[in-house]
């Protein structure tokens, strides 16, 4: 019986020629998928203050964009094997 794949198996198929290059250019700075995953953390730390301060379209989109820094961990990690 063949395994379904599961929604994020799915994006990551799709987004893969986003996300590699991407995660090269990080890798190639020096940074760690830690330090990704930091920069993810800080930034849903601030969008989560912002919706709780009322301010919530920019707390949104910096949630949005937390969101997103966070795709590049796991790909730099794959990346470096």
């Amino acid at each position: 019986m063949a395994s379904k794949l599961t929604f994020s198996d799915r994006a990551r198929i799709v987004f893969k020629g986003i996300l590699d290059p991407i995660g090269h250019f990080l890798n190639r700075l020096g940074l760690s998928p830690n330090t990704i995953t930091l920069f993810g953390l800080l930034g849903t730390t601030i969008g989560a203050y912002m919706i709780a301060m009322g301010n919530l379209t920019i707390g949104a989109f910096v949630l949005l964009a937390s969101a997103l820094v966070d795709a590049f961990d796991g790909t730099m990690a794959r990346l470096r094997g």
